[in-house]
């Protein structure tokens, strides 16, 4: 089973949370948001065979990807925070 936890990407800049322009979009994450909500609010999603694996999963279920990146992240990814 995959363990989830929530969390909200804050921009260091202009203070403002991450989040889903257009809910329903595949690619449209953008940082206009000053408080969170269901948009602003990410899953960390554990992968079932290897629990050191995670991915992130957009409010409308799609998984975070960028092209030259690898699907999943470890804990190193996270260091800066």
């Amino acid at each position: 089973m995959n363990r989830l936890l929530s969390f909200n990407l804050r921009v260091l800049f202009n203070k403002q949370l991450v989040g889903l322009n257009k809910p329903r979009t595949r690619n449209n994450v953008v940082a206009i948001s000053d408080t969170a909500g269901s948009y602003e609010t990410f899953q960390i999603v554990r992968k079932d065979d290897d629990p050191n694996r995670v991915r992130s999963r957009a409010p409308n279920g799609f998984f975070l990807r960028d092209q030259y990146w690898s699907t999943y992240i470890t804990e190193e990814d996270f260091m800066f925070m």
